[in-house]
């Protein structure tokens, strides 16, 4: 945790507290935790390899998993430092990719719980915890308190370099300086707290968010690779400093409303943002082949707005892509229900038929191996 504190009339509008525990599994009553790095980092694709030795090495040594669980990620506020929820799963031994299957189906669950705040009257959802269940799709061991202890320090860091006078913080502020200019605001008298409905106060929180994620941070657009889906990752996005326009404006959203400066997404909403950090990420998968994790963030898509038809739709085309032809097949009647005059139902009709017919021959098959 970061020893810095607010100064004196800086106060948090958003109080940090939802920090879902790591997903583990008990092998012999002894909690084994994977590491957690970005997925950008040398190394860091081994991590499901690592989860998966740990299945192996109990099978070399004739021991199996002893009640393994996947602890549920509550907010701290509900469950305490001493709760012992969790997800119980029956004894036997579990492979890797099952126990993370499980987290991802919770991560997504969670996902859908906050995300519908915005759907509710006058709520609002946690845009931070929005998105880092996000990057859960890429890493679903990720420990989400360490990204939240450093956005602590971020904001703790840009409420002082507020404070400071103009010409000791990084001069990555020319939207703050050109503001002041044009008002005619001197912001050169150091004060002693801030009040952001006052415009030069208001200047200086701007320049002080600016100093650190721009320039202490050096958080940056990643122009070497704009379809990388990794830029939507708030953890990843933190990590190597490089992200796009969504997860920076997550970021900056962050501190801003910590700070309790009046900001807002321009143009758009905060349920918008995330749409579109999900859409981009889903489009730089299935441009790249990822098809799994592309079904995953169509999924989100799916929590993100219940009623989308293109979501439906694509979830229905990519789970015939991964040969899941039953539930293809339930989304693409789903589909033509409630859209039968729609410009692409022919070609989810003939998606149906594709998956009808490939789902009877796996249940023929399957009858003649057991016969």
């Amino acid at each position: 945790m970061s020893s810095h504190t607010l100064p004196t009339g800086i106060h948090s509008s958003q109080v940090i507290s939802r920090r879902p525990h790591i997903a583990f599994a008990c092998i012999r009553s002894t909690c084994v935790r994977a590491p957690v790095t970005s997925l950008r980092r040398p190394g860091a694709a081994n991590n499901a390899k690592f989860v998966r030795s740990l299945t192996s090495a109990s099978a070399n040594n004739r021991s199996r998993l002893l009640l393994p669980t996947i602890r549920a990620s509550l907010p701290d506020d509900a469950a305490g430092p001493t709760d012992n929820s969790h997800i119980p799963l029956p004894y036997a031994p579990f492979s890797a990719e099952l126990l993370l299957a499980v987290a991802r189906l919770g991560h997504l669950e969670r996902y859908r719980q906050e995300v519908a705040m915005f759907h509710e009257p006058g709520g609002a959802a946690d845009l931070t915890r929005c998105a880092l269940l996000i990057t859960n799709i890429f890493q679903p061991q990720l420990d989400h308190r360490p990204y939240y202890e450093r956005l602590e320090d971020m904001v703790a860091r840009a409420a002082l370099a507020a404070l400071a006078p103009p010409n000791t913080t990084n001069n990555n502020n020319n939207l703050a300086d050109a503001s002041s200019s044009s008002t005619g605001e001197d912001i050169d008298d150091e004060p002693s707290s801030l009040d952001p409905s006052r415009p030069e106060d208001l200047l200086r929180a701007i320049r002080g968010i600016n100093s650190v994620v721009f320039g202490e941070e050096g958080l940056a657009d990643n122009a070497a690779d704009p379809h990388d889906p990794l830029n939507g990752s708030l953890a990843d996005v933190m990590d190597t400093q490089r992200g796009n326009q969504y997860s920076l404006a997550v970021v900056y959203l962050h501190i801003a409303e910590a700070l309790g400066l009046p900001c807002a997404v321009v143009g758009s909403t905060e349920h918008i943002l995330i749409r579109q950090l999900l859409a981009g990420m889903k489009l730089s998968l299935l441009l790249s082949g990822r098809q799994e994790e592309a079904l995953a963030v169509i999924r989100y898509l799916r929590a993100t707005d219940p009623f989308s038809l293109p979501d439906l739709r694509d979830e229905a085309l990519a789970l015939a892509n991964a040969q899941q032809y039953e539930q293809a097949g339930q989304l693409c009647r789903e589909y033509l229900a409630v859209a039968p005059g729609a410009p692409d139902a022919g070609m989810v009709g003939e998606v149906l038929l594709q998956v009808q017919l490939a789902a009877e021959v796996a249940r023929a098959r399957a009858r003649k191996q057991r016969g």
